[in-house]
């Protein structure tokens, strides 16, 4: 399991597939590059994947919380994006993903976007779903304010998926409670594009295939978000996985693993 320093910051990652196209994958926050083991089984035919724990998670180094968490985990996207590859990411490693791809274009075979939660393209272009998203997250960000980790994670994870709490073993709560703080941080990043990922013109000039992934019992940002994304995206096409929420790469991982080959097999790639 290779480690080195990306950016300035130590950073573990996995590889897996047997296939010549090579893949980047990367994951949604508090997670660790494991949660793609469904999916890079499904597409171990087709790619040679790496996949990257982002700062501060699974084992990579702990995020120093200098600079904007979004920018710091794009630019070490980035370092793995040296060759032309596909693109693949979930939730905030979707906007990860985004980043990467559109600071390495001509690196970028195809991109997928798993839920990308970039919260702001809604805040402009749906601001109806955004302020309602905003009353949605509000026992999350009131547990912010009073410093209690464990209720932030708790109606984090109620809000975006996964096992119940009650249900989750207490060595998992504790690896999400003590990662929460990756979670504010990467507030300006999603909500305000201090990456400046949707600047004027910036999305309308990327031209790979885009490829968009979403549940459809995700929550109702989502598919604003994807709608915002679509409208200015040139070669961007979605699926939406029946029965899926936001988890879907985790919770269907054989059906988003076929929605990826498929859109790659239709974008010859």
């Amino acid at each position: 399991m290779p480690e080195g320093v990306r950016a300035g910051h130590r950073i573990h990652w996995i590889t897996g597939g047997r296939g010549a196209e090579p893949a980047l994958l990367i994951h949604c926050g508090l997670a660790r590059s494991k949660a793609w083991a469904g999916v890079m089984e499904g597409l171990a035919p087709r790619l040679a994947m790496t996949a990257f724990d982002l700062p501060g998670h699974g084992l990579s180094a702990r995020w120093d919380r200098e600079g904007n968490y979004l920018s710091a985990c794009i630019s070490v996207g980035e370092t793995f994006a040296e060759h032309p590859m596909h693109i693949i990411g979930h939730s905030f490693g979707a906007v990860t993903a985004l980043g990467v791809a559109l600071s390495r274009p001509a690196q970028t075979l195809s991109l997928t976007l798993i839920e990308p939660v970039l919260f702001a393209a809604a805040r402009t272009a749906r601001p109806g779903a955004f302020a309602d998203y905003l009353a949605l997250v509000e026992p999350y960000a009131q547990a912010v304010a009073l410093g209690d980790d464990v209720a932030a994670t708790r109606a984090f994870s109620r809000i975006w998926g996964g096992a119940p709490w009650a249900e989750t073993p207490e060595p998992q709560r504790r690896y999400l409670t003590e990662r929460i703080y990756t979670i504010e941080d990467s507030v300006p990043g999603l909500i305000d594009d201090a990456a400046g990922l949707l600047a004027e013109g910036r999305l309308e000039a990327f031209t790979a295939p885009v490829h968009l992934i979403r549940g459809a019992a995700s929550p109702a940002i989502v598919p604003a978000i994807h709608e915002a994304l679509l409208g200015r995206l040139p070669e961007a096409r979605e699926t939406v996985i029946p029965s899926a929420a936001h988890m879907v790469p985790i919770t269907h991982p054989g059906e988003t693993a076929a929605a990826i080959a498929g859109a790659l097999t239709r974008a010859g790639a």
